[in-house]
């Protein structure tokens, strides 16, 4: 995210003064794959507690079959986050009328339990920013063409969501999601990935990456 610098001393020249920060990180995507080690140790887990990836035959179908239990999960996970409400109705269509274009089975993943209940779930995007960097932020023909060439092929993701439910916290179910994540990025020549904004204070995300 990007702010004039001009912005910072304006809100505080009316008595306001910082709460929380957030930062971002950029995560490089490992060429040779993700780590033997990792990917060992989510593959225990995931047969410990009887789980397995999500195997849908299109994004369509996943997100008949899922959508609403990602939404749920997503509400449950993020309910104590500073800043977040819960979605209505309303939003969660907004939101896939307008993610359509770029939600793409390549970058979403989701774990499920023996009875096919979502226990985790991962969301990145392609990256559109230097494609609309180049067009000075204006959707012109070569900027549209330029992303969708960086969606259907791009260098850089941004990651999105992650979400699992309290039952599997601390158990390893986050880093089998990277694992796959990182595997799937390196395929596809991914050079690195950022994250999206996340608390200072927020620990847990921030030891993940």
């Amino acid at each position: 995210q990007y702010n004039y610098d001009y912005y910072q001393k304006l809100i505080e020249n009316c008595g306001y003064g910082k709460d929380v920060d957030w930062v971002e990180r950029k995560v490089r995507i490992p060429k040779n794959g993700v780590d033997s080690r990792i990917a060992k140790i989510s593959a225990e887990m995931m047969e410990k507690y009887e789980l397995h990836f999500v195997d849908a035959k299109n994004t369509n179908d996943f997100l008949k079959k899922y959508v609403d239990q990602i939404f749920r999960i997503w509400d449950e996970t993020y309910d104590k986050i500073y800043g977040t409400v819960p979605f209505t109705d309303k939003v969660k269509k907004a939101m896939l009328v307008n993610f359509k274009l770029v939600i793409d089975l390549r970058f979403i993943t989701a774990i499920v339990d023996k009875n096919d209940k979502i226990v985790a779930f991962g969301v990145v995007f392609p990256s559109m920013a230097k494609a609309v960097q180049k067009s000075g932020g204006k959707l012109t023909p070569a900027c549209l063409i330029k992303l969708l060439r960086d969606i259907k092929n791009p260098k850089i993701v941004d990651m999105a969501l992650i979400g699992v439910v309290d039952e599997y916290k601390n158990k390893g179910i986050a880093a089998a999601l990277v694992s796959v994540f990182s595997e799937r990025m390196a395929n596809f020549g991914v050079e690195y990935a950022e994250t999206n904004l996340m608390l200072e204070y927020n620990s847990p995300i921030q030891n993940l990456w």
